[in-house]
C-alpha cells in the first residue's frame, strides 16, 4: 500500500472495512476464543466483542495483558493482533498461547509476530503496510469477524456488510454538511478533560473516543462513571445514533475519529505523532522498562536512564 496521510486513512475506514469483509478468509472452529492485543488492536477486539457477545456460541474473552487465561487450552482459538507485529506485550501473549497449545491466528502487517506465525505454521492474516496502527481498525474488525463466522459472528458479519453504504453516506456527511458538528465536538476538548459516558454495548466505542482524543488531539480523556452532565454521552446525543446497534457503534466511532483529528488540526498538532507511546515501546523493547502488576493493574516501570 502507498503511504497515505492520516486524513486519507481516516477517510478510508468504511472502504477498509468493506475490503476486509469481502476477502476470502477461512472461518475457524474452537471451544473458546481469546482476542489478544494492545492499543488499537485491543479496541478492535473490544468492538467485535460488544457486537457478537449475545450471539457467540463459545466463551470469548478480550485479553490486553501479557498473560492469558488459565483455562486456555488446545481447544482455544487465540487471535493475536498487532499492527506492527513488534508490540512486546502481544508477543508475550503469542508465546503464552503457543505454550498452552492454543490454535493461533495472527493479524499483523509484519514484524516479529508474522515471522513467528510463519515459522510455527500458524495462519497469518496480513494487514496493509504504511498505516497508522489506530487507523487499521476497519481491517482488524472485518478480519476478526470473518474468522469468527462459525462461532456466532455470522449474523453480525452479514449485517456489517449491508451497513457499508450507510457508513459511506455518513462519511460524506461528516466531511461536508456535518463539519460544523465535528468542529463543535473538537471545541469541547479545549481547556477541559473530556469525559465519555458509555452505554450498554458501547464500552469499546467509549475507549475509542478516549484513545483517539489522547493520541490524535494530545488531550487527556477519561470514561465517565459518575453520570456527569457534561460528559459526551454515547446515546442519541451523538449524531449517528441508530436503533441498529452495529451502525450506531460504527458511526459513533467515526464521529470520535473525525472530532479528535479536527481538534489536533485546531491546535496545530500532527495527529500521526505519538511520542509517549513510541518512547514506551522503545523502553520495553530495550529492557529499560518492565511490566509489573500493582493491584491488578498493568503498570510500566522505567528502570532508569
Amino acid at each position: 500500500m502507498t503511504e497515505l496521510t492520516v486524513r486519507e486513512q481516516l477517510h478510508n475506514f468504511a472502504d477498509d472495512l468493506e475490503n476486509a469483509l469481502s476477502e476470502n478468509i477461512e472461518a475457524q472452529n474452537a471451544s473458546s476464543v481469546i482476542l489478544c492485543g494492545m492499543g488499537g488492536s485491543a479496541i478492535s477486539s473490544m468492538m467485535v466483542n460488544d457486537l457478537i457477545y449475545q450471539y457467540c456460541k463459545v466463551p470469548l474473552m478480550v485479553v490486553n495483558y501479557p498473560k492469558i487465561p488459565g483455562w486456555a487450552n488446545k481447544g482455544t482459538l487465540a487471535i493475536v493482533s498487532s499492527y506492527s507485529g513488534n508490540t512486546r506485550e502481544t508477543l508475550m501473549m503469542y508465546e503464552a498461547a503457543k505454550a498452552k497449545g492454543c490454535k493461533i491466528v495472527v493479524i499483523s502487517s509484519g514484524g516479529k509476530l508474522t515471522e513467528l506465525a510463519k515459522k510455527d505454521g500458524y495462519l497469518d492474516v496480513a494487514l496493509p503496510k504504511n498505516m497508522q496502527p489506530r487507523h487499521s481498525v476497519g481491517f482488524q474488525i472485518g478480519y476478526t469477524l470473518a474468522l469468527l463466522r462459525n462461532l456466532g459472528a455470522e449474523k453480525v458479519y452479514e449485517q456489517m456488510k449491508t451497513s457499508i453504504p450507510e457508513l459511506l453516506k455518513f462519511r460524506d456527511y461528516l466531511e461536508n454538511d456535518g463539519r460544523d458538528m465535528v468542529e463543535g465536538y473538537a471545541r469541547r476538548f479545549i481547556c477541559a478533560v473530556p469525559c465519555v459516558r458509555a452505554v450498554p454495548g458501547s464500552t469499546s466505542i467509549a475507549f475509542r473516543w478516549i484513545s483517539q482524543i489522547s493520541e490524535n488531539s494530545k488531550h487527556i480523556a477519561v470514561i465517565d462513571r459518575s453520570m456527569t452532565s457534561d460528559a459526551i454521552d454515547l446515546s442519541d446525543n451523538v449524531p449517528g445514533y441508530s436503533e441498529d446497534r452495529i451502525l450506531c457503534n460504527l458511526r459513533q466511532m467515526m464521529v470520535a475519529d473525525y472530532a479528535s483529528m479536527k481538534a489536533a488540526e485546531n491546535r496545530g498538532l500532527d495527529p500521526a505523532v505519538v511520542g509517549a507511546i513510541t518512547r514506551q515501546k522503545e523502553l520495553l523493547n530495550s529492557g529499560r522498562c518492565t511490566i509489573r502488576t500493582v493491584l491488578s493493574s498493568q503498570v510500566y516501570i522505567h528502570n532508569g536512564d
